[in-house]
């Protein structure tokens, strides 16, 4: 069963900043073949979001990820926070 990932944080970051952090962690993990959509909140600029669809359960994306995200971390507010679902059919 796969799953989908959503992931937000906080970042006062200027945006093409954290946008080319975010190219750069997507490069990293490219070998995934997992498509990611990086989107900002509507009323709130500095929070953002990625979303990743159809993660493979059990795959090791997740600890990719975060080890991919360690060069986005001086950018972030606080911690990014992972929240994972799965379709109801």
């Amino acid at each position: 069963m796969a799953c989908h990932l959503y992931v937000y944080y906080r970042s006062q970051a200027d945006g093409a900043a954290l946008k080319a952090a975010f190219a750069a962690q997507q490069a990293q993990l490219a070998i995934w073949d997992v498509q990611a959509v990086l989107q900002r909140r509507r009323d709130d600029p500095h929070t953002w979001m990625e979303i990743y669809r159809d993660v493979p359960t059990d795959s090791g994306f997740a600890e990719a990820l975060r080890e991919a995200a360690g060069s986005m971390m001086p950018l972030l507010e606080g911690e990014r926070h992972e929240e994972w679902f799965v379709d109801t059919d």
